[in-house]
């Protein structure tokens, strides 16, 4: 099948465009990182004054919360939030995730509500005229939602969701050349996003410009090989265009995208609603691995693989995230792009025994049982009594053919490991197999 590289080698022209680092920073950690509705607020980055720091109760609360929007339990979340606020009632923490839950169930006036409390307490707050932007964008009043988004300009300006917001705006008002202006802007800061190419080209469709429309949404595709929307847009394009390669490499795209599934109709419903939330915060690694782990579920594992390394380098991307997307790579026996996850993670938390760990299942995986028993030495030497770090060993020594020091790291690894631990049983049967073959 042709692949994005193809699509765009096509093109008469490459894009303009600079792969230059991202250089905007998250402001807060709030709900909108763990929702997956496709019209929650946002978050951007900020300069207000810091507040007082909250009481431990208030935090227990804001934990529970965000712990509730994780697992999709807005009700609940919502409950979390006011018994919060009943302790402190400033808190723009436990507001913001209110309105987030609210948003996420519909509830727009009470989301509304919640951040009018934030933007009277922190009326400098960017991220508040954001969101309600963001709300009011959904409802389709679109003067109210270009009033509170020039207002988070004024507070914002270099942050990329605020002239996307912007972009969606007047794309929606058919103002095609201020949409392209401001999804340039949010390029120029965000390069490697591929919606903003995609919304990009919309308007540059919108304003009749088809060359640079098919340039950008070229651009969006070999920026997400999993785009289907992308790739639908660019194949009509092209055909209108007189560009029937372009349009049939395209199209034949589009179609394999849409077969996921085996013929289930609800698969491809599934991953239309997965794109929405992509297209609706594209700054969000979570709904990137969201859509990856949905690729790989169904054996799309490059598109799976493409869309993990885009939210691997998102701001916001924790440790955690990458540990779990590295291990369906393991699982999906895509070991190098695992240790690339893994390895991003490390950079970020250096001491992370499980991912040093999974790092080295990764090299084991490659036939790189040296550098793969490095990454286990770095664990004996930071947690010495953890029995993992000298089974991964012995494993290693083992499958490298030193059945003496195999032998040797087991003992070590069982007297760390009690009988009520879960490698107990396991290090026992291999030592007797190793014993079997005296």
């Amino acid at each position: 099948m042709p692949n994005a590289n193809a699509l765009h080698a096509l093109l008469r022209r490459p894009p303009q465009r600079t792969r230059t680092p991202l250089q905007w920073t998250i402001f807060l950690l709030l709900a909108i990182a763990y929702c997956s509705c496709d019209d929650a607020p946002q978050q951007t980055e900020q300069t207000a004054p810091v507040p007082l720091p909250p009481s431990q109760s208030s935090i227990n609360h804001l934990q529970r919360a965000q712990e509730h929007m994780v697992n999709g339990q807005y009700l609940e979340a919502v409950s979390a939030c006011q018994a919060g606020l009943a302790i402190d009632s400033t808190s723009v923490d436990l507001l913001n995730i209110m309105a987030t839950a609210h948003a996420s169930e519909g509830r727009y006036a009470l989301a509304i509500a919640a951040l009018e409390r934030i933007r009277g307490l922190r009326p400098d707050f960017a991220l508040t005229y954001l969101n309600l932007g963001g709300i009011y964008t959904k409802l389709g009043q679109y003067e109210s939602a270009e009033h509170y988004l020039l207002q988070a300009l004024t507070h914002a300006p270099n942050q990329p969701e605020v002239h996307r917001r912007l972009g969606e705006v007047y794309l929606g008002t058919e103002r095609f050349a201020e949409a392209a202006a401001q999804f340039n802007e949010a390029i120029r800061l965000f390069p490697n996003a591929s919606t903003l190419h995609y919304y990009l080209g919309r308007a540059y469709e919108g304003a009749g410009n088809d060359d640079d429309a098919l340039v950008a949404f070229a651009e969006s595709t070999q920026l997400d090989s999993g785009f289907a929307e992308g790739f639908y847009r660019l194949a009509q394009l092209a055909r209108r265009a007189g560009r029937a390669d372009l349009a049939r490499l395209s199209m034949q795209k589009f179609q394999r995208l849409q077969r996921i599934g085996a013929g289930d109709p609800d698969v491809p419903k599934q991953m239309k609603k997965l794109r929405a939330s992509i297209l609706n915060a594209p700054e969000s690694p979570l709904y990137h691995e969201r859509l990856g782990a949905f690729f790989a579920q169904h054996g799309f594992l490059d598109e799976a693989e493409n869309l993990f390394d885009l939210a691997s380098e998102l701001p916001g991307a924790e440790v955690e995230q990458h540990r779990r997307m590295g291990a369906l790579m393991l699982r999906y026996k895509r070991p190098l792009s695992a240790l690339r996850l893994f390895k991003a993670a490390l950079r970020t938390q250096p001491q992370h025994i499980p991912t040093l760990l999974n790092a080295g299942v990764a090299l084991e995986l490659l036939k790189r049982g040296q550098e793969a028993r490095a990454y286990y030495e770095r664990v004996q030497h930071l947690a010495p009594d953890d029995p993992r770090g000298w089974y991964a060993y012995g494993l290693s020594e083992f499958n490298a053919g030193r059945p003496v020091r195999a032998r040797q790291a087991w003992q070590k690894s069982l007297e760390r490991a009690g009988p009520g631990h879960p490698l107990h049983e396991q290090i026992q049967q291999r030592l007797a197999q190793l014993n079997g073959q005296k």
